[in-house]
């Protein structure tokens, strides 16, 4: 006999309506049974449904069934009803939410790695939410929830989903994955437990939120452009050196940096990377810097210096004087201070000149 469980999950509404427990896109509709009806909506989907995979690791725990957690919106009430006759000795959670749209990747991957054996998703009919749908279970697959996710479309669907659960109940051994506050540090936290120890570097799709750099070393410049741009400081500078050193874990396949820089030395790789190399602070490229000639802390890449006096000397550009050197082979600090020196010379100088005539009346 199978034990069924169906419940209510707001996930769009507002935080003036979050103690409330109605749905916004649904004022008539009270959602006193819901799990997690009361929780903010700024927690976010996943911290909503972390309430409901909670209770599937206690109910797993304590026994060997197979756990499926089926989530779809109020157009497919209908055929969860009808498929609970065929549901036989699973343990189902069936929750219907608001907005079907906002369930993705890290919503699966936490369900899958917290005790569930299956999700089963209604499949969005609109268009284009269903094709960003597609592109979350790609990825969800991707990550550790191959062959443990379906969508489907009618009760017949539904019935096949779990039927084909009820071969995967077993003693649970897994421990749960560490959920933080980022959805991408959760996804990856997830992953580890899904997929193999040691699993490497495993391709993802394409636009997926993870991956890395590749830099092409002999273009780059070391303008700078892209760590400054980087949203999550996933490119930085090294301390005191010339270093470009990037943080996988942190970047999430923006293409900021690729977009703004000038010699097209990025190229972005969707992948993931098993979390304590992802974490690991990396050096891009590497060069001996041009060192300041007052302080001597280094002051820029010589590939940068050459690439300005092009700019405005012209490419046959003669040598400059030393003096006049001098000024782009400093650094900031020191630059403004001779700079200043060189000003309060010539500020003293003409006081010097205008009491002269002065002092020979």
């Amino acid at each position: 006999m199978s034990d069924w469980q169906r419940s209510g999950l707001c996930l769009c509404r507002s935080e003036e309506l979050a103690g409330a427990g109605f749905c916004q896109r649904s004022e008539a509709r009270q959602w006193s049974r819901g799990v997690g009806a009361n929780r903010r909506a700024s927690a976010g989907a996943d911290g909503l449904i972390l309430e409901i995979c909670r209770q599937a690791l206690r109910q797993r725990l304590k026994a060997t069934r197979a756990q499926v957690l089926i989530v779809y919106d109020e157009t497919g009430a209908g055929d969860v009803t009808t498929a609970e006759a065929c549901a036989g000795e699973i343990w189902t959670q069936a929750v219907e939410v608001c907005a079907l749209e906002r369930i993705g990747h890290v919503e699966v991957l936490l369900a899958l790695a917290m005790g569930f054996d299956r999700v089963l998703l209604q499949q969005l009919p609109a268009p284009d939410t269903a094709a960003v749908q597609a592109q979350e279970i790609e990825l969800a697959r991707a990550m550790g929830g191959s062959n443990r996710l379906d969508i489907f479309a009618s009760a017949k669907q539904l019935c096949s989903g779990l039927a084909a659960a009820s071969r995967m109940g077993g003693r649970w051994r897994t421990s749960p994955p560490a959920i933080v506050a980022s959805r991408q540090g959760t996804a990856r936290a997830c992953a580890a437990v899904l997929l193999p120890e040691g699993y490497g570097a495993i391709p993802l799709p394409v636009d997926a939120p993870y991956g890395t750099l590749q830099l092409d070393v002999a273009a780059c410049t070391k303008c700078q452009n892209c760590v400054w741009l980087c949203p999550t400081n996933a490119l930085s500078l090294g301390d005191r050196t010339s270093d470009l050193l990037f943080v996988e874990s942190h970047c999430i396949q923006c293409g900021m940096c690729r977009s703004i820089c000038p010699e097209n030395a990025l190229q972005l790789e969707p992948r993931l990377l098993s979390s304590p190399d992802a974490d690991a602070r990396k050096s891009l490229h590497q060069a001996a810097p041009i060192y300041c000639l007052s302080c001597g802390d280094p002051v820029t890449d010589p590939r940068v210096m050459d690439r300005l006096l092009t700019r405005f000397l012209g490419s046959e550009r003669r040598p400059a004087a030393p003096d006049r050197q001098r000024p782009t082979r400093l650094c900031r600090t020191c630059r403004v201070r001779e700079t200043q020196q060189a000003r309060n010379r010539r500020l003293a100088n003409a006081e010097l000149i205008h009491s002269e005539p002065r002092r020979g009346r």
